[in-house]
């Protein structure tokens, strides 16, 4: 009985069509049905049309009130489904099993009218009304199944009362050329009962793929969770219940903190794997009702359905929060990795889908702002910060190639020669409507919107043409960012850009942090060996804030730290302080490597630091940071900046 049930509601695994999940029937019933529509009115205007024939015809008959009466009954009831059709023009994604089997119903509704013309007509009309009857029914028996054949089982449903009708009248006559007849009707019957089945597994099988293939664009291939625009089509249909029936939901926008360093330190390939225990993490903390997506990189997005009060709302944010508490591990390596997380509410937020994702992502840059690890709800300033940093990226894209990029010189001074040895280039951004905007605001833009690679190469390139013209023994200090030792042409562009200014590569030096060694370490130290055979000088800037400070001296072909400015800050006053910078003063002696204290501003500093012999102090005890021109005269009169003892 399941079984004739299941054929009924349109299963066709039964016929060798393909088994689907509930969500693909509900689809594909929905697309049957869709396409059963779009003859609908046609196929029921012939219907009426043919009715008309016959009960003109049938007024000669010996029961002329027996057409009429079938003639009203066919037409009552093409007029009632060509007017539903009407009324029903939206096309539907998704029908029951129930729609399916009214269809089945009413398509053997319809064959078992068509069947009675010749039960009630045949035996007792003329000649002529016998073939009216005979072409009748067979025209309209293949019409049907053409028009029912996106439903395979209404179709057949269809054509078994007819072609038993006609099969029954003549082989109720004891004639062998009416058994012919009946034969050939049965024929009929089977060659339309193949070609429906097999047009609708046709169809089905389109489907399939349409399916499949609309899943995988709405999907994330690395964490299978809907991406972006899956997560669209899931707020329309919120924002669709919200309209219908005030039910209210919560959109959360999430992204990793600091997962940028993750990739740099170790690799994409790692922080893949963060990203699926990321996605299995999110899944864990929501109810069955709510949906979780991927929208790119590492942020994701919660649509908490029902949620309609911020309690609700900080209760799901607790537990992601709670959720992200536990390290992750990969291949063996544990990180400590939060979350930041901004909220919007439905309707008090927004109606519209990317009204909401856009607030709560105003939300999240303010929880990023206000210290990470955090959530925060949608309020009116938020959009503002985001518009404000947007527009600076715009801004920064157009600024790049232009004298709105300049540099400026931070003089290096030696505590041995007592004289300025070289130069730190520092880039700056004069914005012609806002002025001046400090490096840590437009640097970390650079880096998140892939503009560091062009922007890295304009600062080597301008700062080597004015290196160029200062004496042979200036050098010259420029930072490089983790995302430009990512490229591989950055051998290619070093020494392509000195070849250019003809500087000598034993002039040049380049910053680094211990993150270029740990992102792709093999690749990272090939390249900077390859670099210190040419004659470029290798500094690690940052020196005791990161956590492989060793590992990173032991494979790296260094040639200098440079002491952190929160260290050389408080060496006069601190004793921990002056420990650790005594301890790397001891330790780059043993190694022979050279040493640059950053950030020295007062007498006491540069006295601590001559005492203990390190070779090199920054600050602005020394100079504030030069212009072109500037450092140019003071790289020709080294001598006239002078803290000697």
């Amino acid at each position: 009985m399941s079984a004739l049930i299941k054929i009924l509601s349109g299963d066709q695994s039964y016929f060798g069509g393909p088994v689907l999940d509930a969500e693909d029937a509900a689809r594909a019933r929905a697309d049957q049905i869709n396409a059963l529509c779009r003859y609908t009115r046609g196929i029921m205007v012939v219907n009426i049309v043919n009715a008309i024939v016959f009960v003109a015809a049938g007024l000669q008959s010996e029961h002329p009130e027996l057409s009429v009466l079938w003639g009203f009954a066919v037409i009552l009831y093409g007029s009632y489904f060509y007017l539903r059709a009407t009324r029903l023009r939206v096309a539907v994604t998704q029908m029951s099993e129930r729609t399916i089997r009214r269809a089945v119903f009413n398509a053997f509704l319809l064959g078992a009218l068509w069947s009675l013309l010749p039960v009630l007509f045949f035996d007792d009309g003329s000649q002529a009304l016998q073939l009216l009857v005979i072409c009748l029914c067979t025209g309209y028996l293949c019409g049907g199944a053409f028009v029912l054949a996106s439903i395979p089982i209404a179709a057949i449903a269809f054509m078994m009362p007819i072609v038993g009708s006609l099969a029954s009248i003549f082989l109720g006559r004891n004639e062998p050329l009416h058994y012919l007849i009946a034969l050939l009707m049965f024929m009929y019957l089977f060659v339309l009962v193949r070609a429906v089945v097999s047009h609708g597994q046709e169809m089905l099988a389109g489907l399939v793929g349409k399916y499949s293939a609309q899943r995988e664009a709405k999907e994330d291939p690395l964490t299978r969770l809907p991406n972006r625009a899956g997560l669209v089509d899931t707020l329309q249909k919120a924002t669709s219940r919200l309209n219908r029936f005030g039910e209210p939901f919560a959109v959360l926008y999430l992204d990793l903190d600091k997962f940028k360093e993750v990739n740099d330190e170790l690799g994409h390939i790692a922080g893949d794997q963060i990203l699926l225990q990321v996605a299995e993490r999110l899944n864990s903390c929501i109810r069955d009702s709510d949906t979780v997506a991927r929208l790119g990189g590492d942020e994701f997005a919660i649509v908490g359905h029902g949620i309609s009060t911020p309690k609700a709302a900080v209760m799901l944010a607790d537990r992601i929060l709670k959720a992200f508490a536990a390290p992750f591990f990969v291949e063996g390596v544990r990180r400590v990795s939060s979350t930041s997380i901004g909220i919007s509410l439905a309707p008090s937020d927004g109606h519209l889908p990317e009204v909401l994702l856009r607030n709560a992502d105003a939300a999240l840059y303010r929880a990023k702002r206000d210290g990470r690890g955090v959530y925060c709800f949608y309020e009116d300033e938020d959009a503002a910060a985001v518009a404000n940093r947007r527009a600076l990226e715009r801004d920064l894209r157009v600024a790049i190639g232009t004298n709105e990029i300049f540099l400026e010189y931070q003089p290096i001074y030696s505590l041995t020669a007592n004289c300025v040895e070289g130069f730190e280039a520092l880039v700056r951004w004069t914005h012609p409507q806002r002025g001046p905007i400090e490096p840590t605001v437009f640097i970390p833009i650079a880096e998140e919107a892939g503009l560091m690679q062009e922007l890295g190469e304009q600062i080597l390139l301008a700062a080597c043409r004015e290196a160029a013209a200062w004496p042979a023994h200036m050098r010259l200090a420029v930072n490089f960012s983790v995302t430009q030792f990512r490229s591989d042409t950055i051998h290619d562009v070093i020494m392509g850009t000195l070849a250019a200014c003809g500087m000598d590569p034993q002039r040049l030096e380049i910053e680094i942090t211990e993150s270029v060694f740990m992102a792709q370490a093999e690749r990272a130290v090939s390249i900077l060996e390859g670099l210190s055979r040419l004659g470029v000088q290798i500094s690690l800037d940052d020196f005791g804030t990161g956590y492989s400070s060793l590992t990173s001296l032991r494979k790296l072909p260094l040639n200098r730290l440079k002491i952190d400015r929160s260290f050389v800050a408080d060496v006069a006053t601190d004793p921990e302080c002056a420990w650790i910078v005594c301890a790397v003063l001891g330790l780059a002696a043993n190694m022979q490597i050279g040493v640059t204290a950053e950030g020295a501003e007062t007498a006491q500093q540069i006295d601590f630091l001559r005492l203990h012999q390190c070779d090199e102090v920054q600050g602005f005890i020394i100079s504030r940071p030069l212009s072109a021109v500037d450092a140019n005269k003071l790289a020709h009169d080294r001598y006239r900046v002078n803290i000697a003892a």
